[in-house]
């Protein structure tokens, strides 16, 4: 035989092996692809979703449609997103704290120091122009002091979000009541005034929001 119909003869052969395995190969590119795609279009899903949501949207992500490969990463930032809303949260109930507790001295700062400057104006012989200046200077420093606590108050009432039943709890309530009303006992007592409480000596529990259940009183 000549070589030329040898030739001929491994050409057949190299293309009755190369063409199915290009076909086959490209079914398999074609079907691999697709099952990459419908695979991973939870997760695409479940980016849009993350997208979508509000800052203060703390939501855990679902897991019902999620490939169980990547559950696990999906509950660690399950997980991650409840310990940042419970550090958010204590942070926010820490400011409203704090700005409600300060309150109370400020306002006996207020009305001691207007005691203060009545009492200097009864002292015979004693210059206003000794002490006035010193009076201006502390109600202006109280007045700021009280106008930052109450600008404090009001941020952490536009970001806490407060529920109901979420932020009250069973306490209580007559050393808060005691508390809430220590400035007005003061403005009663230089108006002549007596103010008094009559509660019994054991605890009065209520569930109640304790700063709210103080700027009611």
């Amino acid at each position: 035989e000549t070589t030329r119909k040898r030739v001929d003869v491994v050409r057949d052969l190299q293309l009755a092996v190369v063409l199915p395995a290009l076909a086959l190969g490209a079914l398999v590119i074609v079907l691999v692809g697709w099952s990459v795609r419908r695979g991973l279009r939870p997760l695409r899903d479940l980016a849009t979703e993350v997208a979508t949501q509000d800052l203060h949207d703390w939501r855990a992500l679902p897991l019902g449609r999620a490939p169980a490969e990547v559950a696990p990463l999906i509950e660690r930032i399950n997980q991650l997103m409840h310990n940042v809303q419970h550090s958010v949260s204590l942070q926010r109930r820490f400011v409203a704290d704090a700005a409600h507790q300060l309150r109370t001295p400020v306002a006996g700062i207020r009305v001691l120091s207007a005691e203060l400057e009545r009492e200097l104006g009864a002292v015979p012989g004693l210059s206003p122009a000794r002490w006035q200046p010193l009076m201006e200077q502390l109600r202006g420093s109280s007045d700021r002091l009280a106008r930052l606590i109450g600008q404090l108050l009001s941020l952490a009432r536009s970001e806490t979000e407060l529920t109901v039943d979420g932020e009250q709890r069973s306490q209580d309530i007559v050393p808060l009541v005691r508390e809430s009303t220590e400035a007005m006992v003061l403005h009663a007592m230089h108006a002549g005034r007596m103010v008094e409480l009559q509660a019994p000596d054991t605890p009065v529990v209520a569930r109640a929001h304790p700063i709210w259940l103080g700027e009611v009183l």
